[in-house]
């Protein structure tokens, strides 16, 4: 007997109160432990409570391949919790339309120390964490996906992993600590979206991790700490600005760090430390603030040189460098202590733009120590250098400022000292000019850092303004490069308008019919004579002005270029009315005894005009900056007028008096 009416409404009913009593459970968990329980929870477009996918509460009720889809569930207002089990081959959890947790996300394995083969977490609709994120466990393999602008309320933090990769796409901000730590065979990391640490930032404890890189990372504003990777041989943050303090040790022994864009460090404490430890490069190309004390130990870098940094309010310690030659800080105005020490190479200490500090304590090998622009000096001034060292300048010039305690040890035979920076204390200086590309096999990609030994550049032959080490960046000079492009085109457009025009004739005032047969192509531009402000007669501008713009054709016979009609008034009507349209647009400055006037009007035949080639050509600046905003239809007509007679250039040559200043050319 068919069911009626009634019953299958009753029926749907119980089923809707069933689902409702699914989706929402106030302050407990909706626990899916068998294939089976996710059917009805999939159908929520929101949870009103917590969400635990137990694949490891029956696991042999689950085949080799667990897999959780949540459908249509939109958001969860408690946590959601994911324990993988060992036993199924592969855990897959899966929630296409899941944008927010109000709760913690946590992946963790419970009761168990075996292995986990694979789990794969898709979220890809994911955009906010309310609380904590956390992923842990011994996953061989394990693959996440996020939306592109993941936000977390709370920390965020892996470990445990025995995964070799590892790639956290887009997260994009973490309000508490993020961390990375202890997965014991993670070779190669890539965090590409996280642009914002809030608190602190760490990557600690993996023996086997050899590359990592944050492409995004911009601000940290607790410590980051970069410890105990072993082997670890690059590491970088191409677009990190600021950072609370910055730690880097016990890490590889030649570890290459790439921090190019890093403008300040520090939170304001004297006593907070950056130290920059077991390092064979380091770039700070654009470093100017450190708000702490700065350290550089036990490192193997050759040359240190930290090339814009101007203010430090604590110390400056370099100490246990053993492969160190050179250390500058160029343009550091002010710091409370500096020791250096224990670099048994170190020969060379410039400091130029130092003016006030508390102590200073230096030691070793060094022949050549430099504070020429030194002014005060609160505390002690203690030097101790190689026997050539001159201690004469320091006694004559330092002594006298020194508060405390004076001693050098080294060479006071009396001479005359200079500073060899070359006045670069002085200058601001540019950070694309101590930048260097970092290697691709580094980032992914092409991005701008700095030198290889602390922004200076590694081609000593790239001077700055002042001489200091470090030339043009790719990026410069890719940008001077499209510069002079774009100037080639307005020289080009300007001529091409110019020879276009038919050629003017004296009896008419008119452009000739057709090019010059003996010049059918315009060829390279040679020469480039000033043009004499003292150009009295017409004859003489036209010949100075043949010689601005001389040139050769291909049969040998050197032409001078001909100047177009300067006719601004009404005075056009003799050219047979090509020309009644005709309006000044552009006046240019009467200087080096002509100006240049461009006007509207129509174009000649582009047929009439050759291939260009082009020499060394000047023309005025604010023509060429009209011409690209006006664009090129605008421009019809280029004219040459002499300053002291008022002539048409073009016209000049074939009048024996001096033309009016309203361009007419004298019967």
């Amino acid at each position: 007997m068919a069911p009626t009416r009634h019953a299958v409404l009753a029926a749907a009913s119980i089923l809707l109160a069933q689902v409702v009593a699914d989706c929402n459970i106030s302050s407990n968990y909706t626990i899916i432990d068998a294939p089976d329980d996710s059917k009805t929870v999939s159908t929520c477009d929101a949870i009103d409570g917590s969400l635990s996918l137990l694949f490891n509460s029956a696991p042999s009720s689950w085949p080799s391949e667990a897999s959780v889809d949540l459908g249509s569930v939109g958001s969860i207002e408690g946590d959601l919790v994911i324990y993988p089990s060992s036993e199924p081959k592969k855990t897959i959890a899966t929630a296409k339309s899941l944008k927010k947790v109000d709760g913690d996300i946590t992946i963790s394995v419970t009761g168990t120390t075996s292995s986990v083969q694979e789990v794969q977490i898709s979220f890809p609709a994911l955009e906010q964490v309310q609380k904590n994120y956390v992923i842990s466990g011994p996953y061989q393999t394990f693959t996440v996906e996020h939306a592109k602008s993941l936000t977390i309320g709370g920390l965020m933090r892996v470990s445990d992993l025995e995964s070799t990769d590892l790639s956290l796409g887009g997260v994009s901000s973490v309000k508490e600590d993020f961390s990375i730590n202890s997965n014991k065979n993670l070779q190669t990391l890539t965090v590409g979206d996280l642009t914002t640490a809030e608190k602190a930032f760490a990557l600690t404890a993996h023996s086997k991790l050899t590359k990592a890189t944050f492409a995004s990372l911009k601000t940290i504003k607790g410590d980051g700490t970069i410890y105990q990777n072993s082997a670890l041989t690059s590491f970088a943050l191409p677009a990190l600005e600021t950072a609370g303090t910055f730690s880097f040790t016990s890490n590889g022994a030649n570890a290459a760090l790439y921090l190019p864009k890093l403008q300040s460090l520090g939170s304001g404490n004297s006593s907070s430390t950056s130290t920059f430890e077991s390092v064979s490069s380091i770039q700070l190309a654009s470093l100017t603030t450190v708000k702490g004390a700065l350290a550089f130990q036990s490192t193997s870098i050759e040359d240190l040189t930290v090339p814009l940094l101007k203010n430090v309010n604590g110390s400056i310690t370099v100490q246990s460098n053993p492969s160190l030659t050179t250390l500058a800080i160029p343009r550091v105005s002010t710091v409370t202590d500096i020791f250096i020490k224990k670099n048994d190479k170190l020969t060379n200490f410039t400091a130029n733009a130092l003016k006030t500090v508390h102590s200073i304590s230096i030691s070793g090998s060094l022949t050549n120590v430099e504070f020429f622009g030194l002014k005060e000096v609160t505390g002690d001034f203690e030097v101790s250098g190689a026997s050539s060292m001159d201690c004469y300048w320091f006694q004559q010039n330092l002594k006298k400022i020194v508060k405390g305690k004076f001693n050098c040890v080294g060479n006071y035979d009396e001479k005359e000292r200079k500073s060899s920076t070359g006045g670069i204390e002085n200058t601001e200086g540019n950070p694309s000019d101590y930048m260097t590309d970092i290697p691709d096999d580094t980032t992914g990609t092409n991005s701008n850092g700095g030198s290889s030994n602390g922004g200076g550049g590694s081609n000593s032959d790239d001077k700055d303004e002042a001489g200091s080490g470090g030339g043009l960046s790719t990026g410069a000079k890719a940008g001077i490069g499209a510069g002079v492009a774009v100037a080639v085109l307005l020289v080009l457009a300007l001529l091409f308008c110019l020879w276009r025009k038919k050629r003017e004739q004296p009896s008419s005032l008119k452009l000739s019919d057709s090019p010059p047969p003996s010049l059918p192509v315009l060829p390279m531009m040679e020469k480039h004579t000033v043009i004499s402000s003292n150009s009295s007669s017409s004859e003489d501008v036209n010949s100075q002005y043949s010689s601005h713009y001389s040139v050769n054709n291909p049969n040998g016979v050197t032409m001078a270029s001909g100047a177009i009609n300067n006719n601004n008034s009404g005075n056009n009507s003799s050219n047979g009315g090509n020309n009644n349209s005709r309006s000044s647009i552009y006046e240019g400055d009467q200087k080096l005894g002509v100006y240049t006037t461009i006007e509207a009007g129509e174009p000649s035949s582009p047929s009439q005009v050759g291939t260009l080639n082009f020499g060394r050509i000047s023309l005025l600046s604010s023509a060429s900056k009209r011409l690209s905003d006006k664009g090129m239809g605008a421009w019809k007509t280029i004219r040459r007028v002499s300053v002291s007679s008022g002539e048409d250039e073009g016209n000049a040559s074939s009048n024996s008096g001096k033309s009016n200043k309203s361009g007419n050319a004298s019967s």
